[in-house]
């Protein structure tokens, strides 16, 4: 664990970047729900546009506490395209009030400008450990502290090349309609292990989930109303 340590006399060089995002989620029957975002990104002290970033996802609710999911992104920059899928497994559990989770989750990212053979934006096979645990604080209110080491194998050569430390709050204000706000602190790695930068995120997200339709009671028709009249009468005869 040495490499996830730094002398307090060694500068490293840092970066601050802010998210901002809006994501709309849908809770199907049997199980199955779906999700779709936009994120856009802005870099170099919070000063530079980096990207657009276009989610879709799904998952489905394997037992009580384990969940299968699924995604595919695509992002956008002034320099580049990427696109990027994924599959996974989330495993929660609820005691009181809190809640701990796993998500273990494996990527495969390429870039639509890639020409490996130059060394150009090849290709990169992920996989991210996510340990979270959320408190609830109060009504609608929630605080939430998690870590995720991220192992990327590039060109044949896999090492970790960050760890995600977050923490962050998520506020209910509406039904249906939530704020969360994330802190990231972001150590990142090169493959021989060396921190060569570290990446601070402010994350705000607006969430909205798509509430069920509810049925409407079928009015009983009035030519099945005369029937029975008929019917009752008869039967009177």
């Amino acid at each position: 664990m040495a490499w996830l340590l730094t002398l307090p006399g060694m500068a490293q060089p840092s970066d601050l970047q802010t998210r901002w995002g809006l994501e709309l989620e849908k809770d199907f029957r049997k199980g199955f729900d779906l999700s779709l975002s936009y994120q856009a990104r802005v870099g170099n002290n919070a000063q530079a546009f980096q990207g657009s970033y276009f989610s879709l996802s799904t998952g489905y609710k394997i037992n009580k506490w384990l969940r299968a999911q699924a995604e595919i992104r695509y992002a956008t920059s002034p320099v580049w395209d990427k696109f990027r899928t994924g599959a996974g497994l989330v495993a929660r559990k609820n005691f009181h009030k809190n809640q701990l989770e796993i998500r273990l989750l494996y990527q495969y990212e390429w870039y639509y400008q890639s020409i490996p053979e130059l060394g150009q934006n090849p290709s990169k096979n992920i996989l991210r450990l996510r340990l979270q645990y959320t408190r609830k604080l109060v009504k609608n209110l929630k605080a939430f502290v998690g870590i995720e080491p991220r192992w990327m194998v590039k060109e044949q050569l896999g090492y970790v090349q960050r760890v995600r430390n977050s923490l962050g709050l998520e506020w209910g204000f509406l039904k249906h309609h939530s704020l969360q706000v994330v802190y990231f602190y972001q150590p990142e790695f090169n493959s021989s292990y060396t921190w060569n930068n570290t990446l601070h995120v402010i994350n705000l997200n607006y969430l909205v989930s798509i509430p069920k339709l509810k049925k409407k009671q079928k009015a009983e028709p009035e030519k099945d109303k005369g029937k029975e009249g008929k019917k009752s009468k008869e039967k009177g005869n």
